[in-house]
């Protein structure tokens, strides 16, 4: 991997870095959801892609001493995910071109709650579930993620735009490309966990 975690970790203490990201979350409608956690036990998703920006925002969080634990069971739940993913390479062969689809919960998720142990420093691709665009004839947009539990508040109630969806990408993107050695592109939180 061409990312330097260890840099990426660093630049989080950038408290500038941590308040643009933030002002960029800003811009996404707040939503409430049934917290059914089907978008993170591995039925739709479960291992979301960070920017490396994200990546020290919530690196950042997880050094605070009050979250220890909670920083050593996402690195534990992370480590025991890339081991299930590799055994499971190992014991289904594919053929040539078929590629192997596997998905387990996400490392942040609480099996038995439910809930998003980081869910305030959830990373965009998080953060844009269920806001998906929807046609005029009423048909999401085959690229989003599909959930009618999720329920957008305040004002206007609109799904976002792609256009939207696609600025605040390379909002963060751009903001990624200040931490050092990352090339500003998104990686899986397991593997900047492992």
């Amino acid at each position: 991997m061409g990312t330097d975690i260890h840099q990426a970790e660093k630049a989080g203490a950038n408290s500038d870095l941590s308040r643009e990201l933030e002002q960029i979350y800003r811009q996404i409608p707040s939503t409430d959801c049934e917290r059914c956690g089907n978008c993170c036990d591995g039925t739709i998703a479960g291992n979301p892609s960070l920017y490396p920006a994200e990546y020290s925002y919530l690196a950042r969080f997880l050094e605070l001493p009050a979250n220890k634990s909670l920083k050593l069971r996402i690195y534990g739940a992370a480590f025991l995910y890339q081991k299930l993913w590799e055994k499971r390479q190992k014991s289904a062969p594919q053929p040539p071109g078929k590629s192997k689809n596997y998905i387990l919960n996400c490392p942040a998720l609480d099996a038995k709650s439910r809930l998003c142990l980081i869910y305030s420093h959830r990373p965009l691709l998080c953060r844009l579930y269920g806001l998906a665009h929807y046609s005029p004839a009423g048909e999401k947009a085959k690229d989003q993620a599909r959930c009618s539990k999720v329920k957008i508040l305040g004002p206007g109630r609109r799904n976002l735009e792609p256009a939207v969806r696609q600025s605040l990408h390379r909002q963060i993107q751009e903001l990624s490309s200040r931490c050092p050695g990352s090339g500003g592109m998104p990686i899986s939180l397991v593997a900047w966990l492992t």
